[in-house]
């Protein structure tokens, strides 16, 4: 029976092309159909995971030493140098012990060099020259040690960066337990995502990546930097950083970036809108080939196998070279075989 439909179906197929090419009355009875003209083409897949955006140079600034704030060197908002002065704590009492330790080393040094003199001349004893080396050094050390903790009483940007916070004021006091400030560089960031294990081979180092942030409605183009080695055991995922420029400041840390990932390409295939392809109650698939009859098209239906799907386009991995005319519009409302006419 089945044998039988195919033949009579043939048949019908044929006399509805001699028909089509005998009435001239057949335009105002077929279906108009648009069509597609395939040409190969490369086509692409590609996941998406969302990340945070990320600086190393996001810094509390914490003072090493406890006192009264002197001055505030800086606004909110500033940009300021690696070396800056961001505030300073009073210091009188320390600076007054280096003032006194120096008077002290002056003293030590004029002593050594006059027991330098004597001990080159042969006058004196060794004892006494060594205890002048003595004095003068360690003298010398404490000094030094002093001018040291005199430098903490200056508290400096840590790198070069925006003061995105102040926290205290003239006259407050100052304490290794407590902040003062925080200093941000928008200029370098990344981006660190958690991607499937199930991707660990289909991406490597270097791949070129696209970053879409949603607040500012915005995309950046990158490349992955790095890939991680450790594949965590909770959400069986690894870590990929992806570095970006920032140098307009416009994105901030932990902004929420979307990251759209390659993890498939092929070049010189065919690819269809996937709203083309039908499917059989087998479930198969197929689409209506268009084959010119005379003045008329005829429809074939074909086949086809598909292979990944990625923004409304599928990959037809066979049954079509990539060079056929696919039927389009009106392709749900005809069938095997049928003369159509091709709209303009």
């Amino acid at each position: 029976m089945k044998d039988a439909k195919a033949s009579i179906s043939t048949q019908i197929s044929d006399l509805e092309s001699s028909i089509a090419t005998l009435d001239t009355s057949i335009e105002k009875r077929i279906t108009v159909v648009t069509a597609v003209d395939l040409q190969p083409t490369t086509f692409s897949h590609f996941f998406k995971v969302q990340g945070n955006v990320e600086t190393d140079q996001n810094a509390v600034i914490v003072p090493e030493v406890q006192g009264r704030i002197t001055s505030i060197r800086v606004k909110e908002g500033q940009r300021v140098n690696k070396g800056n002065v961001i505030l300073t704590i009073d210091s009188k009492v320390l600076q007054n012990n280096i003032d006194e330790t120096q008077s002290r080393y002056d003293l030590t040094e004029v002593v050594f060099k006059k027991q330098e003199s004597l001990w080159n001349q042969q006058i004196g004893s060794e004892i006494q020259f060594l205890e002048a080396k003595n004095n003068m050094d360690a003298t010398k050390q404490r000094l030094e040690a002093l001018k040291a903790q005199l430098a903490m009483y200056s508290v400096k940007a840590p790198f070069a960066g925006i003061i995105d916070e102040l926290r205290p004021k003239v006259g407050e006091m100052a304490s290794p337990m407590s902040p003062v400030a925080r200093i941000i560089n928008l200029d370098e960031m990344y981006i660190k995502c958690d991607v499937s294990e199930s991707y660990l081979s289909k991406i490597q180092e270097g791949d070129s990546v696209g970053v879409y942030f949603p607040s500012l409605e915005r995309t950046l183009a990158t490349k992955i930097s790095r890939i991680g080695q450790y594949i965590n055991p909770n959400n069986r995922s690894f870590v990929i950083r992806l570095n970006i420029n920032n140098r307009d400041n416009s994105l901030k840390p932990n902004l929420l970036g979307e990251v759209r990932i390659r993890d498939f390409s092929v070049d010189s295939v065919a690819v269809l809108s996937s709203s083309l392809i039908q499917q059989l109650p087998d479930g198969s698939d197929f689409v209506y080939v268009l084959e010119k009859t005379g003045n008329s098209y005829k429809t074939v239906r074909r086949s086809v196998s598909t292979g990944m799907s990625y923004d409304g386009k599928t990959h037809v991995t066979s049954g079509l070279t990539g060079t056929e005319s696919i039927v389009a519009e009106g392709s749900k409302a005809i069938r095997d075989g049928e003369i159509v006419l091709l709209s303009n």
